[in-house]
C-alpha cells in the first residue's frame, strides 16, 4: 500500500506529515519537486492570464485536497459579517452622502478658497489708510500670486475649467496685493526677495508648460503648486518671531489667518 504524505505546514528546512514523522532527505527532495511543480503550474496559469487558487493547483497536480467543515456557530457569524459588510456601505451612502451633502462637499472648497483669496482686502485698506504696512510680511501675498499662476496653468494643461477658473482670482488678486504692499511698504519691510521669487516661479511654470511634454509639465507644475500652496497657508507665520518678541499679534493678518484655518478645515 502506497502512502502519499500530505504536507500541512510549509517550512524552508522542515515539514511535518500527517503521520507525525520528521521529513528525511528523500521526503525533502519530494517536497522540493512538488513545490517546483506548483510554481511552474502557477507561472503557466499566470502566463495564460489566469490566477488559479491553491486548491485548483493541488487538483491540477493530482494532489489530494481536504476541506474542514465549518462549525455551525462560526458559519453563522461569517454570514452575519458578510451581510453587515454589504449593508453598511449602502446605509452610509444613503444617510451620510446624500445628494445635498455630496453637492455641498463639491461646492464648499472652491467657495472657501475664494473667501481666502478675498480676505486680504481689509489689510489692503488698512495699508492705504495708515500709509505703511508696519510689521506685516508680504509672503502670503507673493505666495498667493504664484499659487494662482501654478494652478491656473495646471488646469489649462489638464483641460479642467473647474481648476482653471477657481485659480484665476488668486493669480490676479495676489498680484494686486503685492502691488499695494510694495506701494505702502515700511522702510524696513522685506518685499523684493519675495516678489522676485514669485516672479521667477511664475516664469518657470510658464516655461515648463510651453517646453515640456504635457504629462511631464502637468506633473512638475502640480508638485510645485502643492509646495507653493503650503507656503501660502503658512505665510502668516513669517512674522512669528516678531509676534513672540513684541508680544503682540499686530503683524498677523487676522482675516487671512482665519480664512486659511476655515479653508483647511
Amino acid at each position: 500500500m502506497k502512502i502519499t504524505p500530505r504536507f500541512t505546514h510549509i517550512d524552508a528546512k522542515l515539514a511535518t506529515v500527517h503521520f507525525g514523522l520528521h521529513v528525511g532527505p528523500a521526503s525533502r527532495q519530494m517536497f522540493r519537486t512538488y513545490r517546483l511543480q506548483q510554481r511552474l503550474a502557477h507561472r503557466a496559469a499566470c502566463a495564460a492570464g489566469q490566477q488559479p487558487a491553491r486548491r485548483e493547483l493541488h487538483t491540477a497536480l493530482g494532489r489530494p485536497t481536504r476541506s474542514r467543515p465549518a462549525h455551525p456557530a462560526a458559519a453563522a457569524v461569517s454570514l452575519q459579517r458578510r451581510e453587515l459588510h454589504s449593508v453598511i456601505p449602502a446605509v452610509a451612502e444613503a444617510a451620510v452622502l446624500g445628494p445635498a451633502v455630496t453637492q455641498f462637499l463639491q461646492m464648499s472648497p472652491p467657495l472657501a478658497g475664494q473667501v481666502l483669496f478675498l480676505s486680504p482686502m481689509a489689510a489692503m485698506r488698512q495699508f492705504r489708510a495708515d500709509g505703511t504696512t508696519g510689521t506685516v510680511s508680504c509672503l502670503p501675498y507673493a505666495a498667493m500670486s504664484a499659487n494662482g499662476v501654478a494652478w491656473t496653468t495646471y488646469g489649462a494643461l489638464a483641460s479642467d475649467l473647474t481648476i482653471t477658473l477657481a485659480n484665476v482670482s488668486p493669480a490676479l488678486l495676489g498680484t494686486y496685493y503685492c502691488y499695494t504692499f510694495y506701494k505702502h511698504r515700511a522702510p524696513d519691510a522685506t518685499a523684493l526677495p519675495y516678489f522676485g521669487a514669485a516672479a521667477v516661479f511664475s516664469a518657470g511654470v510658464g516655461v515648463a508648460a510651453v517646453t515640456l511634454p504635457t504629462a511631464t509639465a502637468q506633473l512638475l507644475i502640480g508638485y510645485a503648486g502643492v509646495a507653493v500652496c503650503t507656503v501660502m497657508f503658512a505665510g502668516p507665520l513669517a512674522t512669528i518671531k516678531t509676534v513672540l518678541n513684541d508680544r503682540t499679534a499686530e503683524s498677523l493678518p487676522l482675516a487671512y489667518t482665519l480664512a486659511g484655518v476655515g479653508n483647511c478645515t
